[in-house]
């Protein structure tokens, strides 16, 4: 995070895949602008696809405004949910 700030970077932009971007969002949105993709919006050009092609495809596309963030509750709703949820699953334990 601190790197980012320091390079002036206060714009990030990265695909949902799964649920590995969850932490991520959560240590920069406080200061940095950070924009979700949805993978079906953000497809690469057929070919061959690795990591490196798919992030200058992706910061391509946000650079020119072509990139539609999905929605992310704020931070107290996001706490409340997996807060019901690990209670939920904990209650189905002792059921």
């Amino acid at each position: 995070k601190q790197w980012l700030l320091d390079n002036h970077c206060h714009d990030v932009c990265m695909e949902s895949t799964g649920k590995y971007w969850v932490p991520v969002f959560n240590l920069l949105e406080d200061e940095i602008n950070v924009v979700i993709a949805n993978p079906k919006w953000v497809k690469a050009v057929k070919g061959n696809k690795d990591d490196t092609k798919d992030s200058k495809w992706i910061g391509d596309l946000f650079r020119l405004g072509l990139v539609k963030g999905s929605y992310i509750p704020c931070k107290k709703v996001r706490i409340l949910t997996m807060s019901l949820t690990l209670a939920k699953s904990r209650n189905r334990k002792y059921l």
